[in-house]
């Protein structure tokens, strides 16, 4: 699995583990109406030990919803910078409630790459994460 495709793997997981941890408002409403949001979370993946800090930094002066996400391991640092408008926030927001209510994904192994690259949510996060007009990644 190249580095990206790792990367976004491991951003979707961190989403998806942020659903079942969240206990104030949830990532997917803030992101619907771009309000504010951090959450930090660090856990082992395929004996890997990740940390991610994500953000939801409201709009900028083009009324597009700022969404940064710094991802660590052992060296190596992602940051994933990406600009929402309203359609793509309202899409990705349904994507993640949708993916949280159907009882089937609590079965969802996260140490599975195949069971993610297969998930609702994962599909909806590579879309814009690899588009490059929506999201940028860079590596430190």
């Amino acid at each position: 699995m190249s580095n990206k495709n790792f990367l976004i793997c491991f951003g979707i997981v961190m989403g998806l583990m942020g659903l079942a941890l969240a206990k104030e408002r949830s990532f997917s409403d803030c992101l619907k109406d771009c309000s504010e949001y951090f959450s930090s979370q660090t856990v082992s993946i395929a004996s890997v030990s990740l940390t991610t800090n994500r953000q939801i930094l409201g709009f900028d002066k083009d009324k597009l919803c700022q969404y940064k996400e710094v991802i660590s391991s052992q060296g190596s640092v992602y940051t994933v910078n990406c600009k929402f408008n309203k359609e793509q926030r309202a899409s990705l927001a349904k994507i993640l409630q949708d993916f949280d209510k159907n009882p089937e994904n609590d079965k969802l192994d996260f140490n599975d790459f195949n069971q993610v690259q297969n998930s609702s949510v994962y599909e909806g996060w590579s879309t814009y994460l690899q588009d490059s007009s929506i999201c940028e990644i860079t590596t430190n």
